[in-house]
């Protein structure tokens, strides 16, 4: 059975607009074996207060490949970055040699750009993951933007 794949495909996911406690902003999903291959992928943080950030999902067995993505931080006080995350539960969801950039937000009390690995059996692989700080008060991205989560 053949995998989907981004190829050498450019996928922008924008931050919400309004303030939901429900939903991100824009997203993009691989899933089951698909992959980001050579894509580049910018998630950008939410324009609002309250508002969620663009997100990048990979599960069970999806890979980021060599795909080049960019999780941005909030846009105002109180907007979540963007995110990428990678979620296993039967098969390995992988960064590859992917290379992974998180953004502090750009002002302060905005949320900063964040990687998640969460879940049963996610790895980093050989990705290269950068973390840049913020502006205005929102530096803590160089310390907790690659952030590596399993469930107990």
């Amino acid at each position: 059975m053949a995998s989907a794949s981004a190829a050498n495909a450019t996928f922008i996911n924008n931050g919400a607009a309004v303030s939901s406690a429900f939903f991100n902003g824009g997203g993009t999903r691989f899933i089951f074996g698909s992959t980001a291959a050579n894509a580049t992928i910018t998630n950008n943080g939410g324009t609002a207060s309250g508002a969620g950030g663009g997100f990048v999902y990979f599960f069970d067995g999806a890979t980021a490949a060599n795909a080049t993505i960019t999780n941005n931080g909030g846009m105002v006080s109180g907007a979540e970055g963007g995110f990428t995350l990678f979620e296993g539960a039967q098969n390995i969801a992988s960064a590859g040699n992917s290379v992974i950039t998180n953004n502090g937000g750009t002002v302060s009390g905005a949320g900063d750009g964040k990687t998640i690995f969460r879940g049963g059996i996610p790895t980093a692989d050989s990705a290269t993951l950068i973390a840049n700080g913020g502006t205005n008060g929102a530096a803590m991205a160089a310390l907790t933007s690659a952030v590596m989560m399993r469930r107990a």
